[in-house]
């Protein structure tokens, strides 16, 4: 599928639809726009934490984290 196809956003919410379910059983305020998220987190520690988990559950439905992925405060 090539990106920015017209179909491209109604697959990617049903392919990251797991990854919402386990980030908001993990306590994890998630905003999800398409591909694109934020975790919402109180503190420094906590987002790091929370990029940890992200990760770890991408990789379960094989994906991968764009390496520009960072914390802003």
């Amino acid at each position: 599928m090539p990106q920015g196809a017209v179909i491209s956003p109604l697959l990617s919410n049903i392919y990251l639809h797991p990854f919402d379910q386990e980030m908001t059983k993990a306590g994890y305020a998630l905003v999800r726009y398409g591909d694109d998220c934020l975790v919402l987190s109180p503190t420094r520690d906590a987002a790091t934490q929370a990029l940890k988990t992200v990760t770890t559950i991408l990789q379960q439905v094989r994906l991968r984290l764009n390496p520009e992925a960072h914390l802003r405060s």
